[in-house]
């Protein structure tokens, strides 16, 4: 099974030689942070469709969104 390429992790740390962190939490990926500021910029705006039914607005917000953050992360492969 392929597993999406998430970019990594956002806000990466450096730690200084011989220090030991537990990054055990993760953090956000950098999809992730591309999505939610793609999805800032889109609700900024008019998005060009009915509020009716709500939870279809959303959810088509939510796929645009990760459209535009997977757009990203293979721009930045070039």
């Amino acid at each position: 099974m392929k597993t999406k390429d998430d970019g990594g992790p956002a806000f990466p740390l450096q730690v200084p030689a011989g220090y030991f962190l537990d990054n055990s939490a993760g953090g956000m990926s950098l999809r992730d942070w591309f999505a939610g500021q793609a999805l800032n910029g889109l609700l900024r705006g008019p998005i060009g469709v009915t509020l009716e039914p709500f939870e279809d607005v959303v959810r088509a917000i939510v796929n645009s969104s990760f459209a535009v953050a997977n757009a990203m992360l293979e721009e930045r492969k070039k």
